[in-house]
């Protein structure tokens, strides 16, 4: 886990800004801002309903799979913070409205395998996990080479920022009902 600090007359820089469930998911990566105080955000694993036609994220895919009866392979070995947009935009917003400087992790709480992501989304949206087929990095064989283990500390947003995210499972149940 991170916890670095910038210097004082660093520019802010905001990944994913002003982003909410129902905007197009392009939109959300990368996106920078200039704000004139020092505060930095990083997002990882971002998640929210896709509009029809995009590619979405792994919630969606693992739903769109399931939900049409396709097997899927996920990798058990890769652990990530899956964020949910809607968390993101309230990150932004404690750090538009807070004073504090520095680096700000504005990410999910929980540190999952992209396998345990894929087994939430079918059991909270009741679809067959047994389509559902974990494999190593190894057996995956992924041309692009990918981290092991992605995850940030929240602590620093939670104590400073008020910064709450949400659960998985709690945003999957919204979802569902």
């Amino acid at each position: 886990m991170c916890n670095a600090t910038l210097p004082p007359n660093a520019i802010r820089w905001l990944s994913a800004v002003m982003a909410w469930d129902g905007y197009p998911y392009q939109i959300l990566n990368h996106v920078a801002v200039f704000v004139p105080k020092c505060t930095g955000n990083t997002k990882m694993y971002l998640y929210g309903k896709a509009l029809p036609g995009q590619h979405g994220n792994i919630v969606q895919l693992v739903m769109n799979r399931l939900n049409a009866g396709q097997e899927i392979r996920v990798v058990s070995d890769q652990w990530r913070t899956p964020t949910y947009v809607g968390d993101v935009s309230a990150g932004v917003q404690h750090l538009v409205e807070n004073a504090a400087n520095g680096i700000f992790h504005i990410c999910g709480e929980e540190c999952l395998t992209i396998a345990e992501i894929a087994f939430q989304v079918a059991d909270y949206m009741k679809l067959d996990r047994s389509l559902v087929h974990p494999a190593t990095t190894e057996e995956m064989q992924e041309a692009t080479p990918r981290p092991r283990f992605s995850g940030m500390s929240i602590a620093k947003a939670r104590t400073i920022l008020g910064y709450q995210p949400r659960k998985l499972k709690d945003i999957l149940m919204e979802w569902k009902h």
